[in-house]
């Protein structure tokens, strides 16, 4: 309801990676129909920098992992998709596999 109440706004920050989660959210519950998902769609098709392969941040420089995180947003609004699948379970990579996992954050493996 937030959403759908204040989309106009949203839409007029040219945050592509607000507006991807906005559309995102409307999929995730179900309603991927709705003409919020098409307008999200839409912005990001008009934002996508073709030279570059990718959707740029609005007059500002970004960190690749922005970009990263940006763009993964985009491909999962425009994919389609019926349903999320399971991630891998790091669980059993890690202890039935007897596999180490490297945290670079902390430098050490668990």
């Amino acid at each position: 309801k937030f959403f759908e109440e204040n989309f106009e706004r949203i839409l007029q920050e040219r945050n592509a990676d607000l507006i991807a989660e906005v559309g995102l959210v409307f999929r995730l519950c179900g309603k991927g129909d709705h003409e919020i998902v098409k307008k999200c769609q839409d912005y990001l098709i008009e934002v996508f920098d073709e030279d570059r392969g990718l959707i740029p941040k609005e007059g500002a420089k970004s960190t690749l992992e922005r970009l990263e995180h940006r763009n993964i947003l985009a491909i999962m609004l425009l994919s389609d998709w019926d349903k999320l699948n399971l991630g891998p379970n790091l669980n059993v990579f890690i202890k039935e596999l007897k596999r180490g996992f490297f945290l670079p954050k902390k430098g050490i493996y668990i």
